[in-house]
């Protein structure tokens, strides 16, 4: 029995047409120019407007690298966290692997939808083939199971690494089916997750540390320290505390757990809470 829903369909090679891959094609509100440092700083102050052309120079130079679709550079890009160096070395110790690992290995023939009907592999009813989606994995779910599945994902505040429904399938889920079957608020909800992933993840992007600010800085070298963001904010790039030159942060973070171990709240915090590995701060 065919029933009538919004229809997502494959209309590439690939399984997208080169509109709706585009991984970084979010409703991004344009903003002012945040400025750029000195080449001589080293380091850039980035916008959402300038993540999302960093993300697309990114899906564009593994794709023309290994003379992938951009689709399938995107699911790499995102399986390996957007860490480049280690997609290439494994990428190119292992291609087939590597693919595989990113659900992009195998091609389907029969990408478009056909006139046949399927049964949903979540919710077991029968459907039209154009009332269902399918991921370059080729396995084709309802759209409302593939609503549900976006909307939980969201829900745990994932974006990036929505994998497929069927089990031990590692594909994951592009922006394009997610633009296609959210509405505007959550697929909105969706493109403020992903962005803010993508920075979490890349060792050259950090988020400014200072109340409100939504700028990023970008740095060419991991070991540089302090950084200056548009806002006036002037902090180390390491810990994303303030600037603490010529202060190591190990040697930072053993003094305020001094002070700290000083006082009864300190000796409570040292008993209950520890500091969180990647921004310092202290967790229950």
């Amino acid at each position: 029995m065919c029933r009538s829903s919004q229809s997502w369909s494959q209309r590439s090679d690939d399984g997208y047409s080169d509109d709706d891959d585009d991984d970084a094609a979010f409703d991004v509100e344009e903003t002012e120019d945040a400025g750029a440092c000195s080449e001589e700083d080293d380091a850039i102050v980035m916008s959402g407007v300038d993540l999302a052309n960093e993300q697309e120079q990114q899906i564009d130079k593994i794709a023309g690298l290994f003379d992938l679709s951009r689709v399938a550079a995107s699911s790499l890009l995102r399986r390996y966290a957007w860490k480049e160096e280690r997609l290439i070395e494994e990428v190119l110790s292992d291609r087939e692997r590597a693919l595989d690992k990113a659900g992009v290995k195998r091609q389907r023939s029969d990408a478009g939808p056909s006139t046949d009907s399927f049964e949903c592999g979540v919710c077991f009813a029968d459907y039209c083939a154009t009332d269902g989606s399918a991921l370059r994995c080729g396995h084709r779910f309802c759209n409302s199971c593939w609503k549900m599945h976006l909307t939980a994902q969201l829900g745990d505040g994932n974006a990036q690494a929505i994998r497929c429904m069927h089990d031990e399938c590692t594909a994951l889920v592009e922006p394009a089916l997610a633009q296609a079957l959210l509405d505007g608020a959550s697929y909105a909800k969706f493109a403020r997750f992903a962005q803010r992933q993508f920075v979490d993840d890349s060792p050259l992007l950090k988020w400014c540390p200072a109340p409100g600010c939504d700028f990023v800085i970008k740095v060419r070298d991991l070991s540089r320290t302090e950084c200056a963001c548009a806002c006036g904010m002037t902090f180390c790039f390491q810990c994303s505390r303030e600037a603490h030159a010529p202060l190591l942060c190990e040697t930072l973070t053993r003094w305020e757990d001094k002070v700290k171990d000083d006082s009864a709240t300190g000796q409570w915090m040292s008993a209950n809470a520890k500091r969180c590995p990647k921004c310092h701060m202290h967790i229950e």
